[in-house]
């Protein structure tokens, strides 16, 4: 089996390797690095491009590392570049369970000097006045998550997975 053919059926029936599965969101994101469109089929770029034809079982840690190193390369940001590789390890690791390959070449995987030299993607908070404006801006129904968002720098899939028992009301805490 290959990697392009094997990608394009592993990321149709992946149901995630948690508990919780896995969102539409992360799948989708996941078929976009992986270089899948959105019927599945190849799109010149990402890991398909890469490791294309290539056998499942051909697969060693060394070309997993190269694949991180073209990413890399490309003078993304560090988190660009462990996301883009994510759906890979999650697919060897699948194909293992399945028999497919005998050893999973991205198990252990460190990233090491190819991500560390990676640029950090500085990203400047909004001042005071900033967040005034946005807030003025969002639509009153909306505007209790914004202000939520704002104060507690909570990501919005943070935010949205919270339940009651995650508010501790008597330390007024999340």
């Amino acid at each position: 089996v290959t990697f392009a053919d094997y990608a394009r059926r592993w990321w149709q029936s992946d149901d995630g390797r948690t508990a919780r599965g896995i969102r539409q969101g992360t799948l989708r994101d996941y078929r976009r690095s992986l270089g899948l469109d959105e019927d599945g089929q190849p799109n010149g770029g990402g890991a398909v491009a890469y490791f294309g034809r290539m056998p499942l079982a051909a697969i060693r840690p060394q070309d997993v590392k190269g694949y991180v190193a073209q990413v890399a390369a490309r003078g993304v940001a560090r988190n660009t570049v462990r996301l883009a590789v994510a759906p890979v390890k999650a697919l060897l690791a699948t194909a293992h369970e399945e028999g497919l390959i005998r050893a999973n070449p991205a198990a252990g995987l460190r990233l090491g000097r190819t991500v560390s030299a990676s640029p950090v993607k500085e990203v400047p908070a909004l001042t005071e006045e900033e967040i005034v404006r946005v807030l003025a801006e969002v639509p009153e129904a909306h505007r209790l998550l914004a202000e939520l968002l704002a104060q507690t720098g909570l990501r919005i899939s943070e935010a949205l997975a919270l339940t009651k028992a995650d508010v501790d009301f008597g330390r007024r805490r999340l």
